[in-house]
């Protein structure tokens, strides 16, 4: 077994992706992701919902955090599969698409961002195949978010942009890399 760990920060990129390259190839059969850490103090992942926005009787407030997912360049239609809502703007009803390269992390947890909140420990498989990633493969992770600023709508998932990944951000996503024999010692760049 072998724990994979990456991380960044606001002040690594000004987005919210970052870009890995592998020093070392490295061989496994299993990929599986065990953990996603994420520091994002910002009040554009929090909003207060007014119900009386969207027409309902009885009004409430309610604080809303908006859902967090984390984006993967190195999946294919073989490995992770997600169901996520389609595009309903057609009218024709509700259909899921399947997702191999973003799965759901959690939710922002207070009115400031704060860390990931999770309803459940984070065990996906992502990979589950034999695998071989050569010297200097490149490998993707970035964060994405559904805005929730407009009271009784979520958006459409979408990259992080400056007005919500700044400087105080950080990221650590962990993996378990399974059934590859004996690695060299890994670094990356």
């Amino acid at each position: 077994m072998v724990l994979l760990v990456f991380e960044w920060t606001g002040q690594d990129t000004a987005t919210s992706s970052y870009t890995f390259k592998l020093q070392n190839s490295l061989n496994f059969t299993a990929l599986t992701l065990k953990d996603v850490h994420v520091t994002a103090h910002n009040d554009a992942l929090s909003e207060q919902w007014d119900d009386s926005a969207v027409g309902v009787e009885a009004p409430a407030t309610r604080d809303m955090t908006a859902p967090l997912y984390l984006s993967m360049n190195f999946t294919n239609d073989y490995d992770v599969a997600h169901f996520m809502p389609g595009t309903f703007s057609d009218g024709s009803g509700r259909v899921n698409t399947v997702s191999n390269s973003r799965v759901d992390i959690g939710h922002a947890l207070t009115a400031t961002g704060s860390t990931v909140g999770r309803m459940r420990p984070l065990d996906y498989p992502v990979i589950t195949h034999e695998t071989h990633w050569e010297t200097g493969k490149e490998i993707t992770l970035g964060i994405q978010f559904r805005s929730v600023e407009t009271p009784g709508t979520f958006d459409d998932i979408s990259d992080m942009t400056d007005s919500v990944w700044d400087n105080s951000c950080r990221v650590a996503v962990t993996f378990e890399a399974e059934g590859g024999g004996n690695q060299t010692a890994q670094t990356l760049a």
